[in-house]
């Protein structure tokens, strides 16, 4: 049974993934949270435990430290380490924004 504090967005937008302090890899976010998301970055794939991510939404960006709370075949389930007000606000844009994107090329 899983647990969750907030409710999974099913939206797909790209990641950057850093490991310290410098992009070393671009992920798929999928099946996102308020807490947290699923990393989708394909098979073979070995990230620490900890790392930050980084979220980009209409030109202006944000850090997330994240920590990987499960693996699978093709990717990670990370938590989100920090979240602030402003990122939980970042966050819900980001998603919005991702929705409606999605929903608009799905109809034209």
């Amino acid at each position: 049974m899983e647990h969750r504090w907030s409710k999974r967005n099913k939206v797909e937008f790209p990641v950057l993934i850093f490991e310290n302090n410098l992009p070393v890899a671009l992920g798929s976010a999928k099946d996102v949270s308020s807490g947290g998301l699923f990393l989708h970055t394909g098979p073979g794939w070995m990230l620490p435990a900890k790392m930050d991510i980084g979220l980009y939404n209409d030109g202006d960006q944000i850090r997330l430290p994240c920590k990987v709370v499960h693996r699978t075949a093709n990717g990670f389930g990370l938590m989100f380490n920090e979240i602030r007000p402003q990122t939980r606000a970042f966050i819900h844009q980001l998603m919005q924004n991702v929705v409606g994107m999605q929903s608009y090329s799905q109809a034209g």
